[in-house]
């Protein structure tokens, strides 16, 4: 009996370890993607999330994204650092169907290997939010790319599909965005689901944002005559709606005279009357158009009524800008730049426009970035004004770190100016060792140097030492930048009419520059890219195109737009013309391709086939820019 009873003890006692350890093996043990851990694999909306990050770095910076039927709200994340692990506890909204985290350290965002760190909500039973892919798919394609995360194009609308399919209550909410997503990548397809989902808002009644999205149906339908019909439909019955303050704005920006305009101010004052958007527009509109006619007064008393801080100073600064650059009235551009500088200094301690699509810190540092351009702006005027010392100061202000060549240009030279030789040295030095420094920075130094009774030899010596350690860093940030990806051939037509395909390029290495006459950047840089073609136009080895993208017209206006541009300005460029997917189409094949968002963007590739770099943007240094081009190649090729 008493053996018995302890092998009855011994089974009672391996049931209860059994039980345990299948509780233990159901216990929540959380999600692991890359570096961050979160504290449970099953996130909820209106529950507490503790997430940790594993980084080494000193300071690490971090948002998320909550998002709601296509909308994404960012969050700042307070991060508090314990043993290489940062830690912080969210409380995920209660209307969250999605969330996106974002980390940066050192200037760049970790983007967990081109995967991001995007991730569904779950039910309490654990099943997906309805919405959840939908979401994460909106992301991918609007949002993750910023962020250096991506997934192919075609994965990202399969995760809306499957979420369309298998929760028809949430189609209504994203038919708009998804729709005109479809739009930009498939314009049959997007034909198509608007010709299949009219049918759901037929008969009912509708409300505005409803009406918007059957008005882009018809628009992508190509259906004039309903586009026509619902917006004189949507003015009358939301005479203070959205749809009838763009009319305003459409009648100013349409407006053939000043009278127009002030009719058009009139009109919405008593049909609309409440501050918004368009009603800056329309107020900024009209005092500029009288400050061109000389009437201050009039500028003055329509931009004071301009509601929105930021709006006003930036009016105010454009204007200030525009005046000093002509010489013309520096007392009154001083006034007016300086009233911008005060209305944005008031905005950094009150944050009254900021809006619930940017973090606290995000329109924090939005803000510091304005501030800096304005403080540019009065220091311009006041050093035009002879006002040196003041203008020093602002100038200061305006550099920040300075990361900005231009601006860095200007403080140099108000410092040297005011003949402070050894601060212009010891500025300059940093500028140049940064890669931060024009050749009029560089030409400063030198002769500031030589004030200090060195002799030529020596001053050269110093500043090329100081050009070696720029080019050191330059190229080792060009070797962290550089890809191996594959390239997709072209065949397209020059301004000649000739065919230039990438496949008959191969063996070289390739520089396409994306383009358009509307891009301001674009031309800018231009001067800069004709002296790196005149560089390599006796090397066989290396070809320069520029592919003029995103243009709008026929295929013969597009050929002209370019062809005239490009002529009138004398460029011996080769220039190639990108071709719509279908004609009047928004989207260009090539650029598609090159996954091109925004010009002027340069792709480089290799004699391989294969692209090595993708910068885009332009700095304003045509001097760096091309260096940046000689580096890259001579990587490529090394």
């Amino acid at each position: 009996m008493k053996i018995k009873y302890l092998s009855i003890l011994a089974s009672s006692a391996l049931i209860l370890a059994s039980c345990q350890e299948e509780k233990k093996e159901d216990k929540d043990q959380g999600k692991d993607m890359g570096q961050l851990h979160l504290a449970t694999e099953y996130p909820q909306a209106g529950k507490d999330l503790q997430i940790s990050y594993n980084n080494t770095s000193e300071a690490v910076d971090g948002h998320y994204y909550y998002m709601v039927n296509g909308k994404m709200y960012p969050q700042d994340l307070d991060l508090e650092e314990s043993s290489d692990l940062w830690k912080t506890t969210i409380k995920v909204p209660d209307s969250a169907q999605a969330l996106a985290f974002n980390f940066k350290s050192e200037d760049e965002y970790d983007n967990n290997s081109k995967k991001g760190y995007i991730l569904p909500l779950y039910t309490k039973d654990k099943k997906l939010v309805a919405g959840s892919n939908a979401n994460m798919g909106i992301y991918y394609v609007n949002l993750a790319p910023e962020f250096g995360a991506e997934i192919p194009a075609d994965s990202s609308m399969a995760l809306i599909d499957k979420d369309l399919k298998e929760n028809k209550n949430i189609q209504r909410n994203l038919d708009r965005m998804y729709v005109s997503m479809l739009a930009n990548s498939n314009e049959d397809k997007a034909k198509a689901y608007a010709k299949k989902r009219l049918a759901s808002y037929q008969n009912k009644e509708l409300n505005e944002e409803e009406q918007t999205t059957l008005l882009i149906f018809h628009q992508i339908i190509g259906n004039k005559a309903k586009v026509d019909s619902i917006t004189k439909l949507m003015a009358s019955k939301y005479p203070k709606g959205s749809a009838a303050k763009r009319t305003y704005a459409m009648r100013v920006y349409q407006a053939s005279s000043l009278e127009d305009k002030l009719n058009a101010l009139a009109d919405y004052n008593e049909n609309v009357g409440k501050d918004s958007f368009e009603k800056d527009f329309i107020l900024s509109n009209i005092a500029e158009e009288y400050f061109e006619k000389g009437d201050q007064e009039k500028f003055k008393k329509y931009t004071d009524q301009i509601s929105n801080n930021t709006q006003k100073a930036s009016s105010y600064n454009s204007i200030a800008w525009n005046m000093t650059e002509k010489e013309e009235n520096l007392d009154m551009a001083a006034e007016l730049s300086k009233n911008s500088l005060d209305i944005i200094k008031k905005e950094q301690e009150s944050f009254a426009g900021k809006t619930d699509f940017q973090t606290k810190r995000q329109y924090s540092k939005n803000l510091d970035r304005t501030y800096g351009m304005y403080a540019d702006t009065y220091a311009y005027i006041l050093f035009k004004q002879g006002n040196t010392e003041q203008a020093i100061k602002y100038q200061t202000k305006a550099i920040g770190e300075g990361n900005d060549p231009e601006l860095n240009e200007r403080y140099i030279e108000y410092l040297a100016s005011a003949e402070k030789n050894d601060k212009v040295i010891k500025e300059s030095e940093k500028f140049i060792a940064n890669n931060n420094a024009t050749k009029k920075v560089k030409d400063a130094y030198r002769a500031a140097v030589l004030n200090n009774d060195v002799n030529g030899a020596e001053a050269d010596e110093k500043l090329s030492n100081l050009e070696a350690k720029a080019d050191k860093l330059l190229m080792a940030d060009l070797k962290k930048e550089m890809l191996d990806e594959d390239a997709t051939d072209f065949n397209l037509k020059n301004l000649a009419g000739e065919q230039v395909s990438l496949e008959s390029l191969k063996g070289k290495t390739v520089v396409l520059d994306f383009w358009a006459t509307w891009c301001g950047p674009c031309k800018a840089s231009f001067p800069g890219m004709q002296k790196a073609v005149d560089n390599y136009k006796d090397n066989e080895n290396v070809e320069i195109l520029f592919v003029n993208t995103m243009e709008s017209g026929d295929e013969a206006t597009r050929v002209k737009k370019a062809g005239d541009y490009i002529s009138s300005n004398s460029y011996s460029f080769d220039v190639l013309m990108d071709t719509p997917v279908k004609e009047g189409s928004r989207k260009f094949s090539t650029s598609s391709n090159y996954g091109i968002t925004g010009i002027p963007t340069k792709i480089i590739i290799g004699p391989s086939g294969k692209i090595k770099f993708k910068k885009v943007g332009y700095s304003g240094n045509n001097e760096q820019m091309i260096k940046e081009i000689d580096m890259m190649i001579k990587l490529i090729n090394s």
